[in-house]
C-alpha cells in the first residue's frame, strides 16, 4: 500500500516537472515566433527596431537606445558619440552598433570600411566609412571612466556590429559581426559570462542612469526598466548596503 502511495506521488510529481518544462517551452517558441513575425514585417531595421525585439526577448536585462554619455566632469563636460544599443546584465556592458543599409562591406576590424551598394541608376556605388569598432571606442572608453568612479575596476566593455538587413554581404566574419540570425544566440552566451555581480549590476545601471543623457533632437533615449526591474534595483541596493555595513 505505501509503495503504491509513493509511486504515485512520484509519478505526479513527474508529470508536474514535464508540464511546467513544456509550458516553459512553448512560451518560449511562442515568443521567437513573434518576434520572426516582427522582423519579417518590418522594413525599417533600425535602432528602435532593434532595441524593441531585444526588449520582448531578455526582459530581465537593462536596455537603452540612442545614448548620449557625458563623462562626469562639471567643470569641462565631454560629450561622447551617441551609441545605438547599451545592454546590460549580469553578462555585463555590450555596446551594439546597428547598421540597416543593403549592401557589400569590406569590414576590417579596424581602418576605414568600404561600402558598396546599388543606386536608382543600377550603378555600383563605393564609398569609405569610418569603421564602427573604432568609432565605439571613445563610447566604450567613457564607460569604463564612469565605471571606475564607482570602484568598477577592469571590467570589459564588449563591442558589436548588427547588420539587420537580409541583403547586406561582408567580406569579414569574426564572433562581433552580428547579423540578425545570430543575435539571440550570441546575447544569450553573453549574459551567461557572469561578468558582473548583482551589486555591480546594480552599480553599472545607477552610473548610466545617472550620466546618460536625452538626445534633444531624437527624444530617443529610452531604458526599459519595469516596474519589476525597479524592484530588482531595491533589493540590490538593500543588499550592496547590508554588505558595506
Amino acid at each position: 500500500m505505501l509503495y503504491n502511495i509513493i509511486t504515485s506521488v512520484y509519478f505526479v510529481a513527474v508529470l508536474f516537472i514535464i508540464t511546467v518544462l513544456l509550458a516553459v517551452y512553448l512560451i518560449k517558441e511562442s515568443t521567437k515566433i513573434f518576434i520572426l513575425d516582427k522582423i519579417a514585417g518590418q522594413k525599417t531595421r533600425g535602432t528602435s527596431f532593434v532595441y524593441d525585439l531585444l526588449k520582448v526577448r531578455f526582459k530581465s536585462a537593462f536596455i537603452y537606445k540612442n545614448v548620449t554619455l557625458v563623462d562626469g566632469n562639471d567643470d569641462n563636460p565631454n560629450i561622447k558619440p551617441d551609441c545605438d544599443i547599451l545592454y546590460i546584465s549580469r553578462g555585463g556592458i555590450l555596446l551594439i552598433t546597428v547598421i540597416p543599409d543593403k549592401g557589400k562591406f569590406d569590414n576590417p576590424k579596424t581602418g576605414m570600411w568600404k561600402y558598396s551598394y546599388e543606386n536608382i541608376k543600377h550603378e555600383t556605388v563605393t564609398l569609405l566609412r569610418v569603421n564602427p569598432f573604432d568609432s565605439s571606442i571613445p563610447q566604450a572608453n567613457v564607460i569604463e571612466d564612469l565605471l571606475t568612479g564607482q570602484g568598477l575596476l577592469n571590467k570589459t566593455i564588449t563591442r558589436a556590429v548588427l547588420f539587420t538587413s537580409d541583403e547586406v554581404e561582408f567580406e569579414s566574419d569574426y564572433p562581433e559581426i552580428l547579423i540578425m540570425g545570430n543575435l539571440f544566440d550570441y546575447i544569450e552566451e553573453f549574459d551567461l559570462s557572469g561578468e558582473l555581480n548583482s551589486n555591480e549590476l546594480t552599480i553599472a545601471v545607477d552610473t548610466i542612469d545617472t550620466y546618460a543623457s536625452i538626445n534633444q533632437e531624437t527624444d530617443d533615449m529610452v531604458s526599459n526598466i519595469s516596474p519589476d526591474q525597479k524592484r530588482f534595483k531595491t533589493k540590490l541596493h538593500a543588499k550592496r548596503d547590508l554588505n558595506l555595513k
